[in-house]
């Protein structure tokens, strides 16, 4: 199964949390892409994941997992792990295109 996030650089934020408490530019995801990365992260599947990194390059990784997210100055961060247990850390609202290679 594949699915994009919906996500552009210029989409607003979904709700009216003031900006002071979120990291800069974070803009929260969407409950349902939520739900579906926390069924990922239970049944540990395998995933390729396509991301924009904070200088705005397109990333892909292919067969990680994501271990777990954490949440950092108002911004979700998903912890994403490879075959080999090397961590990349990205922001949940960066994620643009994730395939679940089962």
């Amino acid at each position: 199964m594949s699915y994009q996030t919906a996500r552009k650089e210029s989409d607003g934020p979904s709700h009216s949390r003031p900006r002071s408490t979120m990291a800069q530019g974070y803009v929260p995801i969407d409950c349902g892409l939520h739900d579906q990365l926390e069924l990922h992260a239970v049944r540990r599947d395998l995933l390729d994941v396509e991301f924009v990194d904070p200088a705005g390059r397109a990333q892909r990784l292919d067969e990680v997992r994501l271990a777990t997210w954490l949440s950092r100055d108002g911004a979700e961060i998903g912890v994403f792990v490879d075959g080999d247990g090397h961590e990349t850390r990205i922001r949940l609202d960066r994620l643009r295109v994730i395939t679940d290679r089962h």
